[in-house]
């Protein structure tokens, strides 16, 4: 009987230390939540206006709240349907992610025949020849498995609360980051969670290229994504690393849409 009293009560003293750690890091979250906030938002206001302006007043149109995992990771939940944005390592979460992509992923890549050229235009000779260029290379040298450190344009889907991004940069240099996020309440989360200043500072540093498109749907995404492209040049997309950020079916059917219509845009 002792024993389990004994049990009972280091059961209980444990279940007390959590509930202090936890209430702790609640209140530290609720500390550098806001800050991080004030951050990423003069962060956008010095390299992306426009996105700091839709931000800065903010109303979400679905209820949240930020939370604490037991291993003090900030996470989020919806409180329309009790869902978290991540589960309980919402760190390891993406970065295995991340890892995942980067280790099977192949750039996208575009084939071209060869061409008749009677007219004897120069942009097709020219293709022409880097077509066969291509084809000699391609015969004795192996292809690409996975994605290298370093590739010319990214395209991710779904910010989630930006843990991925740094991840990505960590492992990756990207040439020109095209980044759509269809939930603008999940952005606005993100300015809380991720720290965006240092990224953004390092984006900008190292000339690098970052696009956001904010709250598209099937029917906008592919003008605003083509308006993107045309701004870097369209030559950047045709090997482009591809990836989700998070999934549901916004997500896949943004996807989708750009697969369908990525042809048209190279």
């Amino acid at each position: 009987m002792s024993e389990n009293i004994s049990e009972i009560l280091k059961k209980a003293e444990g279940d007390a230390l959590r509930l202090k750690e936890r209430a702790e890091q609640e209140a530290a979250m609720s500390v550098a939540l806001p800050l991080r906030f004030s951050q990423s938002l003069a962060a956008f206001r010095k390299y992306i206006p426009h996105i700091a302006d839709m931000y800065e007043s903010y109303k979400p149109t679905r209820p949240f709240q930020f939370f604490c995992n037991n291993n003090g990771q900030p996470n989020m939940l919806w409180l329309d349907d009790d869902i978290a944005v991540y589960g309980d390592e919402p760190y390891l979460t993406c970065e295995a992610l991340v890892e995942g992509f980067m280790s099977k992923t192949e750039l996208s890549k575009l084939n071209f025949s060869q061409e008749n050229n009677p007219l004897g235009f120069i942009h097709v000779e020219y293709l022409n020849r880097l077509n066969s260029y291509l084809n000699d290379v391609s015969s004795h040298e192996p292809t690409l498995k996975k994605a290298p450190n370093e590739v010319p344009s990214a395209l991710i889907f779904g910010v989630g609360l930006g843990y991925h991004l740094g991840y990505l940069y960590e492992k990756c240099k990207v040439g020109t980051l095209f980044l759509f996020e269809p939930d603008l309440d999940l952005f606005y989360a993100s300015l809380f969670c991720f720290d965006w200043s240092p990224l953004l500072d390092y984006i900008y540093q190292e000339n690098l290229g970052l696009h956001i498109l904010l709250g598209q749907n099937e029917e906008t995404i592919v003008g605003d994504f083509a308006s993107a492209v045309h701004s870097r040049g369209s030559f950047l997309i045709a090997n482009a690393f591809i990836m989700w950020g998070y999934q549901n079916d916004k997500i896949k059917k943004l996807m989708d849409k750009i697969k369908q219509e990525y042809y048209l845009l190279v």
